[in-house]
């Protein structure tokens, strides 16, 4: 089998982050809320399965929000991961619903099976509560469940910048601070990828979220580490590799967590097929990620495409210096300031110690190769 995974969830699989997790579960346990900053394959999602399969001392929720469109769609995808996680026995103890019920009274949760396997989950409608009513009080009431049945709970909410993006947005931001102050029980993980907004959701002093939770930006994995961990993969799975091979896929993708396992994974793949070439691992990493690539370079202004390529040709210190605009063709200060602030935002780009670059590694080498 395969030794590595790009959706981690078992410590053998985990590289490193003892520390990180010790911490995050710490924090939950106390009652203290954080919000993690990483940049998106630096492996946010697989840190959160590791600290909430620690907590067994606890209730684990955790909700995706990536996807959401409305109000009442993040009111009701709250309330469905919340249902299904404290019910996860509801098809074996009727009561349990019931009891569910008296807690979330503002919206209809109902049994349903699994033609496949039999499997129960429990759905959720709003009916005819007012979103914005049944947003307001799912904290409150989780809350209150928890204090009745004496459980604790650690709620992850994963890619929490998408509300901004919402009309209703501040409406979400107001209702689920409101819910996070006041509980006692629920401990709360905020995380999200594109850094600019979601720094500013908690460091703005006139937002809700202002100062509610303590930052926890996550750093590399030493090279080292992750590269000696690649290597005892390898060797775990009959397919011993040399260390200057480790140390290459770790270098390539600059040690994100994701690159790193699916350059791994892939190679592992290759070798068991007869190929032992690193270099193929490598095209066909960046062609397997290149429909994701090719949807974001889509969705992206002119000035901001030349400003991307710019920056994946030649990273700078002077990005707004006439020798810089001129050499890449980006025209005037003031439109390339406007590209840096959108780019900034979706967390494509960043300065990092003084020096303007790419933010994703991956994505930095397939603009190289399809940049003139």
């Amino acid at each position: 089998m395969n030794p590595f995974s790009i959706s981690s969830r078992s410590r053998e699989n985990f590289c490193n982050r003892v520390k990180e997790i010790a911490t995050l579960q710490e924090y939950m346990r106390s009652g203290i809320h954080a919000v993690v900053y990483a940049p998106r394959r630096f492996g946010k999602s697989s840190l959160a399965g590791m600290v909430q399969s620690g907590l067994t001392d606890m209730d684990n929720i955790y909700v995706e929000l990536f996807s959401v469109t409305s109000l009442d769609e993040v009111a009701k995808l709250l309330y469905y991961e919340i249902a299904n996680v404290l019910g996860k026995d509801a098809a074996r103890t009727p009561a349990l619903l019931k009891s569910l019920s008296e807690f979330f009274g503002r919206v209809r949760l109902s049994l349903s099976f699994s033609a496949a396997d039999g499997s129960g989950k429990i759905d959720v409608s709003l009916g005819d509560a007012a979103p914005d009513i049944c947003l307001k009080e799912v904290i409150s009431s989780l809350d209150a469940y928890c204090k009745k049945n004496g459980r604790r709970v650690c709620l992850v909410l994963d890619e929490f910048q998408e509300i901004c993006g919402l009309k209703e947005s501040k409406q979400i931001e107001a209702f689920l601070r409101e819910g996070m102050q006041r509980a006692e029980m629920v401990s709360f993980i905020f995380m999200g990828s594109r850094r600019t907004i979601l720094k500013d959701m908690f460091e703005n002093r006139k937002r809700p979220f202002y100062k509610s939770a303590i930052k926890f930006e996550l750093a590399r994995i030493p090279y080292n580490d992750f590269a000696e961990f690649i290597a005892a993969r390898f060797l775990s799975a009959g397919r011993p590799i040399e260390p200057t091979i480790a140390n290459d896929i770790v270098s390539y993708t600059q040690g994100y967590a994701y690159y790193t396992q699916k350059l791994a994974m892939l190679h592992f793949d290759l070798m068991e097929n007869g190929t032992a070439d690193l270099t193929a691992s490598k095209a066909e990493l960046i062609s397997s990620e290149a429909s994701d690539f090719e949807n974001i370079f889509v969705n992206l202004a002119a000035n901001q495409k030349k400003v991307l390529k710019a920056l994946a040709r030649k990273p700078t210190a002077s990005i707004y210096a006439t020798g810089y605009l001129r050499e890449n063709h980006l025209g005037a200060a003031s439109s390339v300031k406007t590209a840096v602030e959108k780019l900034r935002a979706l967390d494509l780009i960043e300065n990092r110690d003084g020096l303007w670059s790419t933010v994703d590694p991956l994505l930095e080498k397939w603009v190289r190769i399809h940049s003139i």
